[in-house]
């Protein structure tokens, strides 16, 4: 437990941990171990002199290889793709093994290819499974611990190469590292298997190319990443051309195989734990004090260095001191940092402009290296080749001091643009890169923006970077002209712990912004040694957040009196704001218990019984209190609910009450109690499971029934008919997310993933996929019920005709499916009596005319009443509103309920033919649905109304006017014959737009519709 803590493990995550890291670690040994034979195998036996004709084909065959990785890693089995990658890995070193026992020459070329091909991919990979295994949250805590574990394994790879080359001869050291590479397989295997998900996606069209064509499209305009292409080749041609003259003379310093690769592997073990050192010890030091690219500058003058002193002395032990600053200052300084360059360029386009980056200028340098040094071994002497280095370091040395600008530019952009995560992104390395110099500074000049805004945004990343170089600019900023900027400044000083700004913190206090007084009393009280007498006025303040802010200091301050007397008052006060102000000062002090709370739960004021909620649940544990948080997951507002729901989940008992609801609540109580038990499905495991599997089994019947009505029936496709088919489409969608939210609460995101897929794809592949990801869980009942529902309704399937189908909705527990059903069948029933009656009127005996008027004896009350419903509207009863309104289009994706609500506030108006609804320049409170007839909208113009549109039945006019509180923009006249409408005010269109999203989206797309179709 101890080691986990010092490591940054958190509990259960150890088993994962241990399983990576192991990856990275015997990855790592093996490529130690495969790259220093095939080096030692290529320079002793084939001969260093051909390196330069090998890394033109290394760059060509890396980037076909870049290219077919990131073809396989798309696609949907990323953990089959990574064994299968492994597999053909050591079964090809094993080949190349057994194909040195041909003797030909030509084996060793394509061996050292393999060997650094396969390290490359290597090195890709192994990252790949962390990003899979790790969201960015953990990343951010392990990947630095998965980098050491690969330094570890890396330096004992090297270590124990020599003296494994003289025991079991160099080529055998390719068996060793297939051995470690079939370890690795073991190792991917078990991550597969117990934490990756249990199926991808469906393989999607591979956008490799789309990718790299992205990329430069991105680089192409971007003059820093335009400067970063440049430097890549020319550091791609410096590193070789450093490797090749390096390896050159190792070859001819040593008698034999094996005292190269001991030495190789000595020196790659010294160098990997140098590079340890430094970036742990050294780079984040040089990056907070001149900045990522002024560190990367380092290796442009490492190489101008190297080169100047081979042009004076070049023998082995020179050799040895320019490779090893060379690999030690790329890995542990200039590596990181050439990464952090990308975190300027926007999420959403990062992993394309690296993937192009490395793809194409770092290969092309690497072609370029091979080409210059064949033509450089035959026309040059060694010290012209080493001027050639000097002026290639020059070169690149400036696009780097170049790029300083670019850098500082990019930065201040992205901030502008609110691109934050510029700051805060973790690189991939062991040790996480802090705020650099050139950040500091782009953050800092961005306090100057004129944008307020931008300010803002500054001055909270200069919080988040704890730097103490930013407190006297933040100082000043407490006096910036936007409050909510000097809010954040107080905000940012508090976290910097700055003890200096305490003068004009207080001085915020008497802020005439209610946000900066918030942000002052927090600010004050963390920084004080005695906040109390400078707070105290603030318990009085008339803002209510702020007072109760003072409270809660003037608590942890020890003036218990003086805040118990403050909180009481707010809790008393009329004002919700105040009541909900009160107990979020309780939530953060122990004044007032349990019973002095639970009142509050029943406040008429939904967001004072949040705040309950969240005060309750720092209260000790205790079963009715617990029962009462579970009650909050009935609560009619759905904050209140998420509330209750988060609540639970840090309660002892939470998890048993919410079984409770889940089994026996209402409908928004089970989805509520669903939210409650995420993560808790160890407890709750079996009632999450037998409660999907009734979801899952009331879906298939909505299926069912949904095909039944799909058929021909006996009834018109009238507005009943419509509102069944879309009734019942709603109510499996919803039951379907609701079998997505038990396995979510299950923790099984992937599977929910894929079951959300398979309900809703006619393709029979994702429901297969999405069958086997339900199985995975381990349930087989849910896995059965599930193809059950996708089974039926579909073709080849027994389907119900409509007729039976109306009979069995007439049965249903939902009153809307029941009631319009029930209607459908009575108008079915009376039109049976009708033609029954008609056909007897015809009959020539009296006993049957004599029967006919029976039936329209008995007819005649309902016949009234339908001529009564046809006067007006008003008479309508609620279900035919509710279906008319359904046919309105923003009205359409509500559910009855709502619409129901929507019906009790309208009221109907009928206009007569020339009797305009509304008028040009009027004052507009009022929208109209149209309901019977057609109105033309028109507009004056030079004199002369112009027609705009025509409107029919089921479409509304008037909104404009409400939205843009202005006068009316046309005139609606009724045309041929008279118009009947609905009639909403607009305070009420107003509640209606706050209250239901989809309402207000649906009216801004008709709106823009409408403009289209005036352009």
């Amino acid at each position: 437990m101890r080691l986990a803590a010092l490591l940054n493990i958190r509990p259960g995550e150890a088993p994962r941990v241990i399983l990576v890291a192991a990856l990275f670690a015997f990855l790592q040994a093996g490529q130690g171990l495969g790259a220093n034979a095939a080096d030692a195998l290529f320079l002793l036996r084939f001969g260093a002199e051909f390196l330069p004709y090998f890394y033109v084909a290394l760059g060509a065959l890396t980037f076909l290889l870049t290219l077919g990785y990131s073809a396989g890693v798309s696609g949907p089995r990323k953990g089959r793709f990574f064994a299968v990658l492994l597999l053909l890995s050591a079964i090809l070193l094993v080949a190349a093994r057994l194909s040195i026992a041909l003797g030909h020459p030509s084996v060793y070329p394509a061996i050292w290819l393999s060997v650094n091909a396969i390290g490359v991919l290597l090195g890709t990979m192994v990252w790949n499974v962390a990003g899979v295994v790790c969201d960015a949250r953990e990343a951010k805590r392990l990947f630095s611990l998965f980098a050491s574990a690969g330094i570890l394994g890396g330096v004992l790879g090297n270590a124990l190469t020599g003296m494994l080359a003289k025991a079991a001869g160099t080529e055998n050291l390719l068996l060793a590292f297939a051995a470690l590479l079939l370890i690795g397989l073991a190792l991917v295997r078990e991550v597969t298997r117990r934490f990756f998900p249990p199926i991808a996606a469906r393989r999607a069209e591979s956008r490799v190319w789309r990718d790299l064509t992205a990329g430069f499209g991105f680089v192409r305009r971007s003059p820093l990443m335009v400067l970063v292409a440049f430097a890549s080749v020319l550091f791609s041609v410096l590193f070789f051309s450093v490797s090749f003259p390096f390896s050159r003379l190792v070859s001819t310093s040593f008698a034999g195989e094996a005292e190269v690769a001991g030495f190789l592997g000595t020196f790659s073990s010294l160098t990997t734990g140098a590079t340890f050192l430094l970036s742990l010890l050294v780079a984040n030091r040089l990056y907070s004090r001149f900045g990522v690219v002024n560190t990367i500058l380092i290796a442009p003058i490492v190489y101008l260095a190297g080169f100047a002193l081979w042009t004076v002395r070049f023998s082995l032990s020179e050799a040895v001191l320019v490779r090893f600053l060379q690999l030690t200052v790329l890995g542990g300084l200039a590596g990181t940092a050439w990464n952090a360059l990308f975190n300027v360029v926007p999420a959403e386009r990062r992993g394309q402009v690296a993937a192009f980056q490395a793809g194409v200028p770092a290969q092309a340098g690497v072609v370029l290296s091979g080409a210059l040094l064949i033509l450089g071994e035959r026309i040059l002497q060694p010290t012209q080749i080493f001027a050639l280095g000097i002026v290639t370091a020059l070169v690149c040395g400036a696009l780097v001091w170049r790029m300083r600008r670019g850098c500082a530019e990019a930065l201040v952009s992205a901030l502008r643009a609110g691109f934050l995560d510029v700051f805060t992104a973790a690189p991939r390395g062991f040790q996480p890169l802090t705020a650099d110099a050139e950040g500091l500074r782009a953050a800092l000049s961005a306090l100057d923006d004129s944008r307020p805004e931008v300010r803002r945004t500054a001055a909270e990343i200069l919080g988040q970077l704890g730097r103490a170089e930013a407190v006297d600019r933040l100082i000043a900023t407490l006096t910036d002209r936007a409050p909510d900027v000097r809010a954040e400044a107080v905000r940012a000083l508090a976290g910097l712990r700055a003890a200096e700004a305490l003068g004009g913190i207080r001085a915020c206090l008497s802020d005439p912004e209610a946000v900066v007084r918030r942000a002052a009393v927090d600010g004050y009280a963390a920084l004080a040694p005695e906040p109390a007498a400078a707070l105290r006025p603030l318990a009085g303040d008339p803002d209510p957040h702020t007072r109760a802010r003072a409270a809660a200091a003037l608590a942890a301050a020890g003036e218990t009196q003086e805040a118990a007397r403050a909180i009481s008052t707010l809790l008393s006060d009329l004002n919700p704001s105040s009541r909900a102000a009160g107990l979020e000062a309780c939530r953060d002090t122990a004044i007032c218990g349990p019973d002095r709370l639970l009142v509050f739960l029943e406040d008429d004021a939904a967001g004072v019984r949040r705040e309950a909620v969240r005060a309750l649940a720092s209260q000790p544990d205790d079963s009715g209190l617990d029962r009462r948080l579970s009650d909050c997951l009935e609560d009619p507002d759905p904050r209140v609910r998420d509330e209750a729901a988060a609540a639970l989940r840090q309660r002892e008992g939470g998890a048993r009450e919410a079984v409770r609801v889940l089994q026996s609540g209402s409908a928004r109580g089970q989805e509520a109690a669903l939210r409650a038990l995420r993560g808790e499905s160890a407890v709750a495991r079996g009632a999450i499971l037998e409660w999907a599997v009734a979801r899952i089994e009331e879906a298939r019947q909505l299926r069912t029934w949904q095909a039944g009505l799909s058929g021909q029936s006996s009834q018109p496709d009238s507005l009943e008919i419509q509102f069944l088919r879309h009734r019942l489409r709603s109510l499996r969608e919803h039951r379907e997310s609701e079998v997505v939210q038990a396995l979510e609460a299950l923790g099984s995101g992937d599977a929910l993933r894929l079951a959300a897929r398979g309900m809703r794809a006619q393709d029979r592949d994702l429901q297969a996929q999405a069958i086997e990801a339900l199985e995975t869980i381990g349930d087989p009942g849910l896995a059965r019920a599930f193809t059950r529902m996708l089974e039926s309704g579909v073709e080849g399937t027994a389907v119900p005709n409509p007729d039976r189908t109306l009979k069995e909705l007439c049965a249903e527990k939902d009153p809307w499916l029941r009631g319009v059903a029930l209607r459908l069948r009575i108008n079915e029933a009376r039109t049976g009596l009708e033609n029954l009656r008609n056909s007897l009127r015809d009959d020539s005996h009296p006993v049957a005319r004599l029967a006919a008027q029976g039936i329209t004896d008995g007819m005649a009350p309902l016949a009234r009443e339908e001529e009564r419903m046809g006067e007006t509207l008003r008479t309508l009863g609620t279900m035919e509103r509710v279906l008319f309104l359904r046919r309105v289009p923003i009205f359409a994706n509500l559910t009855p309920e709502d619409l129901q609500e929507i019906s009790e506030v309208a009221s109907e108006r009928v206009f007569m033919e020339g009797d305009p609804l509304c008028s040009e320049g009027e004052e507009g409170d009022e929208l109209f649905i149209l309901v019977e007839g057609r109105v033309r909208v028109s507009k004056r113009a030079n004199g002369a109304m112009k027609t705009l549109r025509v409107i029919e039945a089921g479409e509304q006019i008037g909104e404009l006017a409400i939205l843009r509180r202005q006068p009316r923009s046309a005139t609606a006249v009724p045309e041929g014959g008279p118009v009947r409408t609905l009639v909403i005010t607009g305070q009420a269109f107003d509640s209606i737009l706050r209250d239901r999203q989809d309402v207000a989206l649906a009216t801004l797309a008709s709106l823009a519709e409408r403009l289209s179709s005036l352009v």
